[in-house]
C-alpha cells in the first residue's frame, strides 16, 4: 500500500489490518460486525454468542461466559452450514479472533445466495464491504492521528448514546446520532476535518468506530 488512494480504494481487509495495527478489541468487534451481516442466516444460539463476544470486547462479559456461548468447532462435514459455524467460532472464541477467517466465511455464506455465475463476483463484493468496516474502525494511516476532541458532559452523553443505541440486527450505529455528535463537537471547538467528516459520512459505522473511541477514550 503506497498512498492514501490505495487505502481508500482497498477491498482487502486483511491487507489493511496488516498495514494498520489494531487492538484485539477492534479486531473482535470487526469479526462480530461481519457476523452480523449474515444475521438472518444464524440460529439463535450463534446470535447470542456474537452478542456475548461484543460484550466481552468491551469488558462486559467474562471469558467463562464466552466459552459457554461459543459454538464448538465443527468436525469436517458435521455442520449444516460449516462456513457460518467457523465464522461464529472464530469471532466468539476465548482467545484471539481470526478475523480473516470470519470475513471470508461470512462472505462465502452470503455469496452462496447468488447464482453460480455471479458467485465469485459476489464473494469479492462482500469482502470489499468488510474493508469498509476496517476504515470505520481505524484511522487513515496516511494522515496524522486526530487529537482527542473536547470531552464535556454533553458530548460524552451523546457519544455514549451513539455507541449504545444501535440499529439492530445490523449493529450499525445510528447516522443521525453521529451527525448530532459531529455538530456538538464542532460547536465545542473541534476543527479536525477528518473527525467531523467521518461522523457525517453515511458509513457503515459500527462499534469500535475510531471517532467514538477517541471521544470515549476506548482503544
Amino acid at each position: 500500500m503506497d498512498d492514501e488512494a490505495d487505502w481508500l480504494g482497498c477491498g482487502d481487509p486483511f491487507h489493511m489490518f496488516r498495514f494498520r495495527a489494531a487492538s484485539d478489541r477492534k479486531r473482535r468487534l470487526f469479526a462480530c460486525a461481519c457476523c452480523r451481516r449474515a444475521w438472518r442466516l444464524l440460529p439463535d444460539g450463534w446470535r447470542a454468542a456474537v452478542e456475548a463476544s461484543e460484550r466481552f470486547a468491551d469488558g462486559e462479559a467474562t471469558a467463562a461466559e464466552l466459552r459457554r456461548m461459543c459454538p464448538a468447532a465443527p468436525e469436517a462435514g458435521s455442520a449444516e452450514r460449516p462456513v457460518l459455524v467457523w465464522a461464529v467460532y472464530f469471532a466468539t472464541r476465548d482467545g484471539p479472533v481470526v478475523e480473516d477467517s470470519v470475513s471470508l466465511n461470512v462472505a462465502e455464506a452470503l455469496a452462496a445466495e447468488a447464482t453460480a455465475a455471479e458467485r465469485e463476483a459476489a464473494d469479492t463484493a462482500h469482502v470489499a464491504e468488510h474493508a469498509a468496516l476496517v476504515r470505520c474502525l481505524v484511522t487513515n494511516p496516511f494522515r496524522p492521528t486526530p487529537p482527542a476532541p473536547l470531552r464535556n458532559r454533553a458530548i460524552m452523553s451523546l457519544a455514549q448514546a451513539a455507541y449504545e443505541e444501535r440499529q439492530l440486527p445490523s449493529g450499525h450505529l445510528d447516522p443521525p446520532r453521529l451527525k448530532i455528535l459531529a455538530d456538538a463537537l464542532e460547536e465545542a471547538g473541534c476543527t479536525d476535518g477528518d473527525t467531523l467528516a467521518h461522523l457525517r459520512s453515511p458509513g457503515p459505522h459500527v462499534r469500535g468506530c475510531w471517532v467514538l473511541d477517541l471521544v470515549l477514550g476506548r482503544e
